[in-house]
């Protein structure tokens, strides 16, 4: 979720503490001023939660693969994540670049505001990224669906998507 931060159990504390010697409670995870001293722990707590959390993705995929030999994993993330600020990303942690280089996804399948100005280019910029990180995998953009969505607005997305490459294919998600 992008509004509720999890992380402050007993347990993910406890393992803060242990490998870190911080104690999120301790953190204003909520600043905006990234560049200040006192947010170089909470970004070093975010980068060490995105990494923990890619270690039990790869758990994840290995027994999945353990009881499926040949079965393939795929992520869901957002195409912009790795544009965002680490204070927004440590609400989702849904590092899928760092999974695919890891090896434990085949594919992911990314949702972001594609028709958004800031985001021209988003879909091509994001497969030369797995490119230049060593992570060649299959990207699939998700586009949101609404009822009223228009045919027009879903012409727009598909050519914002455009590609060179294009996408191998497009995932509807449709919103009620």
């Amino acid at each position: 979720s992008q509004m509720e931060l999890l992380g402050y159990s007993e347990w993910a504390r406890l393992a803060s503490i242990t490998s870190m010697q911080v104690d999120p409670l301790d953190l204003n995870v909520r600043s905006q001023d990234e560049e200040s001293d006192d947010f170089r722990y909470t970004r070093a707590w975010a980068l060490w939660r995105e990494v923990e959390v890619a270690r039990l993705v790869g758990e994840l995929a290995g027994q999945y693969r353990a009881n499926r030999p040949g079965g393939k994993v795929y992520a869901m993330g957002s195409a912009n994540y790795f544009s965002w600020p680490i204070s927004r990303r440590n609400f989702v942690l849904n590092n899928w670049l760092m999974w695919a280089k890891n090896g434990d996804i085949e594919g992911a399948f990314l949702e972001d505001d594609w028709t958004d100005k800031e985001n021209a280019r988003l879909y091509e910029a994001t497969v030369e990224l797995c490119q230049k990180e060593g992570a060649p995998i299959p990207l699939y953009p998700i586009i949101p669906v609404k009822p009223d969505t228009t045919e027009g607005q879903i012409k727009a997305a598909l050519e914002a998507i455009g590609g060179n490459p294009p996408p191998p294919m497009v995932v509807y998600r449709v919103d009620s």
